[in-house]
């Protein structure tokens, strides 16, 4: 299944690492958990879940179990530039900005563009000045170090990224889309990993960082 969970923690040895294509460039900052229990102590910047350990669920939060740890796991590497979708058509009108409606808002957007069109990905006139890419469709697709539940993060979800890039780590000075639209049909709002840090909503067919998250 396409969303199916994965509670089987991986052990990243340096062969693991080469084998997967994953840099360690991106890990020396992180600890490598070797044991189940360890997922009792993990803290933001971990390898963990087929990537790099972003928020851990507090009371309040969706996904929150007490008594256990859950949360959203980040990809360590971006995963290019890709517009939000169609500029010229009506809104897709089932995203959400909160903490936990990230995987809900890339299914909603990858159902919109995979159905309302003839061809969108390779029929570019169809939406104005579109060049066929979505963002949310580029997570929606991802497989990962043995993962493949992968999705876009939502505006507050992408926030976290932000908040946490230190720990994380391997940001680009780019702009970072998240899968929650903005207001009307023309716009999604995305987050400035540079400069001022800004957030904004911004056209649909502007070419912004993808960086996928899931949750464990």
């Amino acid at each position: 299944m396409k969303f199916s969970h994965h509670w089987l923690l991986i052990l990243l040895t340096p062969a693991l690492l080469i084998g997967m294509n994953l840099s360690q460039e991106n890990f020396i900052h992180s600890t490598v958990t070797d044991e189940p229990d360890d997922v009792q102590n993990l803290t933001i910047g971990d390898i963990y879940g087929g990537g790099i350990v972003a928020y851990i669920f507090g009371p309040g939060d969706q996904g929150y179990v007490e008594g256990e740890v859950h949360g959203l796991i980040v990809a360590p590497e971006d995963h290019g530039r890709a517009e939000w979708g169609c500029l010229k058509f009506n809104p897709v009108n089932n995203t959400e900005m909160g903490l936990g409606t990230g995987l809900a808002n890339t299914i909603a957007i990858v159902e919109f563009h995979n159905t309302r069109f003839d061809d969108y990905f390779n029929s570019r006139k169809q939406c104005r000045y579109n060049n066929g890419t979505v963002a949310a469709k580029v997570a929606y697709e991802l497989e990962l170090n043995g993962y493949n539940d992968w999705y876009l993060p939502s505006k507050d979800e992408l926030n976290i990224l932000y908040d946490n890039r230190e720990q994380i780590g391997g940001f680009s000075d780019a702009d970072y889309w998240s899968s929650s639209e903005g207001s009307g049909s023309w716009s999604a709002w995305f987050r400035r990993f540079y400069g001022s840090g800004n957030q904004g909503h911004g056209h649909k067919d502007m070419n912004h960082m993808v960086r996928a998250i899931r949750t464990f």
